[in-house]
């Protein structure tokens, strides 16, 4: 099965929306303002803009989680502050449409909105670098795409270096709420599984793509911890 379809079977945050559309970006999230997003998606019309992310509850549970810098690929519909139902902007309009409107009125109206409906797969900084098992396996978060396994070989003289055995694509995506599903393809097969993160800590479980059965529990700690 293609990496793709598996994922869109998967996605917990599906939308039947076929208007929406998908957009590509870099959130920025300080933990007292409204989440943005920067977007950075080739060809879209708000390429390298800043537009302030509206959604349902459960999903901006999740996006609080998530750190400025990391990215996220989502579905949803472009608008403004007025359309999103920003009543104290819809009530200076509405006193007077020839009144001189305040800088902070103002802004609200001209803001750029994106109503996210679904959230297809993330980005974690947090993630990214180069970390080892008890085993010595090296897992390469080279960038949000690119992962690259290396394993211990015993040398003459007792000496171990390392081989490259694998270069992986991955995608991460929503799940549960302290985790994330992740898919590694090496356009051979695709792999399954979740990881969770903590202080100094990933814990990676690989799981059975019949079964969904744990197949393997991984915990990677940092190569050169800071």
């Amino acid at each position: 099965m293609k990496m793709a379809a598996l994922i869109a079977t998967f996605c917990l945050f599906a939308s039947p929306d076929a208007l929406a559309e998908t957009l590509t970006g870099t959130v920025i999230n300080d933990n007292v303002n409204a989440m943005k997003l920067v977007v950075s998606t080739v060809g879209s019309l708000y390429a390298g803009q800043t537009l302030t992310l509206d959604c349902r509850a459960d999903l901006m549970v999740f996006l609080k989680r998530l750190h400025t810098g990391d990215s996220i690929t989502a579905r949803g519909n472009y608008s403004n502050g007025l359309a999103n139902g920003n009543s104290s902007v819809g009530a200076l309009v509405g006193v007077s449409l020839s009144s001189d409107l305040n800088s902070d009125a103002i802004a609200l109206i001209s803001e750029k909105h994106f109503t996210i409906d679904s959230i297809d797969q993330v980005g974690l900084t947090q993630l990214l670098g180069t970390w080892r098992s008890s085993r010595w396996e090296i897992f390469e978060f080279q960038d949000f795409s690119q992962l690259n396994l290396y394993m211990p070989e015993m040398q003459n003289q007792g000496n171990i270096s390392l081989a490259k055995t694998h270069s992986l694509k991955y995608i991460v995506t929503p799940d549960a709420e302290n985790r994330f599903a992740i898919f590694m393809n090496d356009d051979r097969d695709v792999r399954m599984g979740f990881i969770e993160l903590g202080p100094n800590q990933v814990t990676l479980t690989i799981n059975d793509f019949y079964t969904g059965q744990v197949s393997e529990n991984i915990s990677l700690s940092p190569l050169n911890p800071q």
